[in-house]
């Protein structure tokens, strides 16, 4: 790994654990799904031929989820992703 690429997991883990703390649990649920939906933006963005339209198609955040895995987003996290959407929304409705 190059020294960019490792600096760039230090940022974002670092940014995942800002997003975790907290003392209230709402605003945890809702820091971290922010979190994690900017940067599947930002992975999709990357992997797209023409990235200006991407806003234009309205994706919600499971339908982003969907999109980063079928463009090479480890799958293996599609299930918690799309948990955390559900816990969002019931944390938001309650």
């Amino acid at each position: 790994m190059s020294d960019d690429a490792e600096q760039k997991e230090v940022e974002i883990n670092a940014g995942f654990l800002a997003a975790l703390q907290g003392e209230d649990k709402l605003g945890v649920v809702l820091r971290t799904h922010a979190y994690v939906e900017a940067n599947l933006d930002r992975f999709i963005e990357l992997r797209l031929e023409a990235p200006d339209y991407f806003e234009q198609l309205s994706l919600n955040y499971s339908r982003k989820v969907d999109l980063a895995c079928a463009l090479g987003f480890d799958a293996r996290y599609r299930a918690a992703f799309k948990k955390l959407g559900q816990i969002r929304n019931s944390s938001l409705m309650t």
